[in-house]
């Protein structure tokens, strides 16, 4: 399969595939199905728990309360409801950060400035800046995400 170094023992990096190749076979002879998200956190060795977004907002605003930053955490408590309503508008119910995609995005973008329902029954639309503020939150999150092994996909920042 492959070639042989020098000496007759495969070379670091084919020693280094090799490896990786069997951790790989472990990982699909272990687990049912294949799953491309599950295989990659257990690929990397890293929890799968971090990428899930409600969750990462719910975190956010319990550190930012603990810390006395009663404001910004705020602000984080409003970019949540604002995708939880856009989410139960569109029906486009995401949970984890790689199901964020560039269109997921910008579909959030157009709904936020369209009329849309608020809690009160009126009619109004969101801001730019409170648009520019739920996906700076968004990115926020999505950042301390990949820090901690979830997340890998998205790319906000070309948004």
């Amino acid at each position: 399969m492959t070639s042989l170094g020098a000496k007759g023992r495969p070379s670091n990096l084919q020693r280094i595939c090799l490896e990786e190749l069997e951790k790989a076979e472990e990982i699909l002879l272990q687990t049912e199905g294949f799953n491309p998200q599950e295989f990659k956190s257990l690929f990397k060795g890293k929890p799968t728990d971090n990428a899930d977004i409600l969750e990462a907002f719910d975190r956010q605003v319990g550190g930012l309360t603990k810390e006395g930053r009663i404001g910004y955490a705020d602000t984080f408590k409003g970019s949540k409801q604002s995708f939880l309503r856009y989410m139960a508008d569109k029906k486009k119910t995401i949970s984890t950060f790689d199901e964020i995609t560039v269109a997921w995005l910008e579909s959030y973008a157009k709904w936020g400035a369209e009329l849309i329902n608020t809690k009160k029954g009126k009619k109004r639309r969101l801001s730019r800046s409170s648009l520019g503020i739920h996906l700076r939150n968004l990115r926020v999150l999505h950042n301390k995400a990949l820090k901690t092994g979830g997340g890998e996909n998205l790319s906000i920042s070309e948004f």
